[in-house]
């Protein structure tokens, strides 16, 4: 067929990066890469140890969630005071924690699957693509994953509870006490422990 029809074939080869590429960027294709890197990590888990993995899951991390837009909402109004340099040492912190969290709770491969499922409306620009995290044993876990503009904005716990709320409610009260500095020292205190338990 190729052979009888090469100039066809040759537009449609020009053409197939660029729909390469709009596939690449659909909310549930991001996701997908991401289990993709996640599942490949545990693969090699206890090969890799915690640096390993989370120098491997950081890349995977910034790809995918939108961390800036979720480091602001948790500092909340006191985001707007800060100067870029605190902004930075925020976005940082957060960056190593949610790392050390993911190099932390999957640490090694047991059969476990993602599954990807429907894309659904998030609301205000917003989309959700669902999934699941099949153990080889046990009940499936379901994760929604919130996006705008590409990235991932929050995580939906069994369909409804939100992560970034718990973690803003996580966070508040430190916020309240100490500012930012001892958010930032909190972050920085829990991700060293993740790293050595």
């Amino acid at each position: 067929m190729r052979r009888l029809f090469a100039v066809l074939i040759v537009g449609l080869l020009a053409a197939a990066p660029a729909a390469v590429a709009a596939e690449a960027d659909t909310p549930k294709a991001t996701i997908e890469h991401f289990y993709d890197g996640l599942l490949a990590t545990m693969k090699q888990g206890k090969e890799l140890g915690f640096k390993g993995r989370a120098a491997k899951i950081e890349p995977l991390v910034e790809g995918t969630f939108s961390l800036d837009f979720m480091a602001r909402l948790i500092v909340g109004a006191k985001w707007t005071s800060l100067d870029m340099a605190d902004k930075d040492k925020v976005l940082a912190a957060f960056k190593t924690w949610v790392v050390a969290n993911y190099a932390n709770q999957f640490n090694s491969f047991d059969g476990e699957k993602f599954v990807t499922g429907d894309v659904t409306d998030g609301g205000r620009g917003t989309s959700v693509v669902h999934t699941q995290i099949v153990p080889s044993d046990g009940k499936p876990v379901s994760l929604g994953y919130r996006m705008l503009n590409g990235k991932v904005i929050d995580v939906y716990l069994e369909g409804s509870v939100s992560q970034l709320a718990l973690w803003r409610s996580q966070f508040s009260s430190v916020i309240s006490k100490d500012g930012v500095d001892g958010l930032i020292d909190r972050l920085k205190t829990q991700a060293e422990k993740l790293a050595s338990s």
